[in-house]
């Protein structure tokens, strides 16, 4: 038989103002779930996992998606009162009062994610083995270095002649959010309306120039996974993803390692990435109104555009069959407005 070394890595990073992956708060109540398995035996065994997170800030719920928030269209409203009630109450207000008057207002975009975890082992005769699994879910927000899903799988198996081992492990992300804010306005009376390049209230970086005001619209997709079927095994797997973050200051991050040695018999591995993004553009109004010298009026109104600038597609897998000394694979999935 063949003998097989294979040491892989695969990267998948995007960011830049083009990309718009901002990750989700956390809802106000948040789970954790852990749990541990060790089995050390000469026989059968069958472990399982299935785990899927779904959440949204859209202001509809899970329920009343799709589709997401958008800016509504005249035709939408029944009459002009029904306008003034949603311009009023459906806008985030901020009021200012110093040599005049200034307001900002937006109407705020909205995102949902979806995240999967699925791990299957299952022996077939009999064999002696080894099994661990550890396996950690906290819906709160994290930061850089910290996961939502984490999972850390190794087993060893002989199954002499007739026995053999089979297992597949995925992990996945879907995304998809409009831009936010959809639409911004700000007006000053007797003063000049704020400025309206403030950077993003997504992000903690106050800095103007280095944060949008604007963080674009996308559509993103990531899945990572591996597979064995083997006569005996060493196989190592870790799993992670994030995506409910404080802020968009943390990157999107999925990924899935594994490492057999040792072994005898196929193993496989990959990772499918689809990222679909907007830019931080806006239709921009602005008019001013001013009297020997004094402003009277100034407004600006921003409409944040919904159109598709970047598309990324990127698949890999690798196969190996036979006695494997080595096979090491890592993938690693990021995506974010700053990494």
């Amino acid at each position: 038989m063949k003998r097989w070394i294979i040491v892989l890595f695969v990267i998948a990073l995007f960011a830049g103002f083009v990309q718009a992956d901002r990750g989700i708060n956390p809802t106000p109540e948040t789970q954790g779930i852990v749990t541990t398995t060790l089995i050390s035996a000469d026989g059968r065994f069958l472990s399982s996992s299935d785990l899927s997170i779904s959440t949204t800030d859209d202001s509809k719920g899970i329920t009343g998606i799709p589709p997401l928030r958008t800016i509504p269209s005249l035709t939408d409203f029944d009459s002009f009162f029904d306008f003034i009630e949603w311009f009023i109450f459906e806008w985030d207000w901020d009021i200012e009062v110093s040599d005049g008057l200034i307001l900002r207002g937006q109407y705020n975009g909205a995102a949902v994610y979806d995240a999967v975890y699925t791990e299957d082992t299952v022996s077939n005769g009999q064999g002696v083995f080894d099994y661990t699994k550890i396996l950690d879910v906290d819906t709160s927000e994290k930061v850089m270095t910290q996961s939502n899903i984490e999972t850390t799988k190794i087993l060893t198996y002989d199954g002499g002649n007739s026995g053999r081992v089979f297992s597949e492990e995925g992990i996945s992300i879907g995304s998809s959010g409009s831009a936010d804010p959809l639409a911004r306005i700000g007006l000053g009376l007797f003063t000049p309306a704020p400025d309206p390049r403030a950077p993003s209230g997504r992000s903690m970086c106050r800095f103007a120039g280095l944060v949008p005001s604007v963080i674009p619209a996308f559509c993103n997709s990531a899945d990572a996974g591996s597979s064995i079927d083997m006569r005996q095994a060493q196989v190592t797997t870790a799993s992670s993803s994030r995506f409910i973050t404080p802020s968009a200051d943390t990157p999107v991050l999925l990924s899935h390692d594994i490492r057999v040695i040792d072994s005898v018999g196929k193993a496989s591995a990959g990772m499918d990435v689809m990222a679909m993004e907007g830019r931080s553009m806006e239709e921009f109004l602005r008019g001013t109104l001013n009297l020997n010298g004094q402003t009277i009026f100034d407004a600006w109104l921003g409409i944040s555009s919904d159109d598709l600038y970047q598309t990324t597609s990127f698949s890999e897998s690798t196969q190996v069959d036979g006695i494997i000394t080595t096979f090491d694979k890592n993938m690693v999935y990021e995506s974010g407005m700053r990494r």
